[in-house]
Order: C-alpha cells, then structure tokens, then sequence
C-alpha cells in the first residue's frame, strides 16, 4: 500500500524544518576549526591546529600573540561556560539563570573570590599581567565577532542573555575558584 501523497510532502517538509532548525541552533555558532581566520589585535601569524579530537595547538612567534591566541581558541569553544563559572565565582548567576541559585550567590560572595581578585590584580606582577590582558584580548576579540556576527551558541540563546566582555581580573577569579 502506498502512502498517500500527502503524507509523503508533510514528512519531508518536517525534515526540511528540521535540518533548517538543526543549522541554525547547533551547528551555526560553531568556531572555525579551518582555513585562515584573521583576528584583529594579533601583531604577527600564529599557526593554531587542531588535532582529531578538536584540541586546539597554538604556534606563535611571541608570547603577547600566543597569549591572545589561547583567550581566542577558548572563547570559541567554551564561551558559555567560561562566563558561567565567571558568574558562579563572582556570585552572579542569579542574573541570568533566576531566583533558584540567590542562596549560592550570596554564599559566593562571602566567599569573595571576586573581591579577591580585583585586590590581587594590582599586585600581580608585569608578566602575569600581560598574559592576562592578551587574554582577556582573545576572549574579547571572540565576544566582539559574536556581536557583529549575531552568532551565539545556544545556551546564550536559550538564556536570553549576552556575555559582558572578559577582565584580566576575571581570569584571576576562575583561578580562586579551581
């Protein structure tokens, strides 16, 4: 018995839908993982492979760029968490995530990792904290094209909520908290 014609065309529209759907929340706001991608703020090449399992190895003449590089790879493949545990050690998460996490918030902030840090990060030495401003750099380079791109991975999306531009302070909170 052959299915009627127009059963065939819903299922196939829904398919359609669905790959449509699928490109645009998932696979869309993926990083580029080939071919050459320029980022402004490098001052020279840097060579980033990524080996089978999408690891990302950083090649760089120098550490400012090696240093912006790493910010960068970890910003495309982890931007969503990384402003998570920003928010979780900075007692923040009840902004985007609602009312259920304030008692966590507030244990947070007595902890005050993020007070912490902020009174840390002038007394942070030259090196640390050039590494942590090229970073920071990174991160911000991929927060910006995320804007003009209006490609955000979709826990963002699901949320209703932008990520606020990376600090070296914030990489000094992460620290406290692992």
């Amino acid at each position: 018995m052959k299915p009627p014609l127009a059963m065939v065309a819903i299922l196939a529209g829904l398919a359609a839908v669905g790959a449509a759907g699928y490109q645009w929340l998932i696979r869309r706001p993926e990083p580029t993982t080939d071919g050459l991608l320029a980022a402004p703020g490098l001052n020279d090449r840097v060579e980033v492979v990524r080996d089978r399992w999408g690891i990302p190895h950083l090649f760089a003449r120098g550490e400012d760029d090696l240093f912006f590089a790493q910010g960068y790879t970890h910003a495309q493949d982890r931007l969503w968490q990384m402003d998570f545990n920003r928010r979780f050690a900075s007692g923040r998460l009840s902004e985007v995530v609602g009312e259920s996490t304030l008692l966590l918030d507030r244990w947070m902030r007595v902890l005050s990792l993020r007070r912490s840090a902020e009174a840390a990060w002038p007394h942070t030495g030259p090196e640390a904290c050039r590494a942590a401003t090229r970073y920071a750099a990174g991160v911000n380079a991929v927060i910006d094209a995320r804007v003009r791109e209006n490609a955000w991975p979709l826990e963002f999306r699901l949320l209703r909520y932008r990520p606020e531009r990376w600090t070296p302070a914030d990489s000094l909170v992460l620290l406290r908290l692992m």
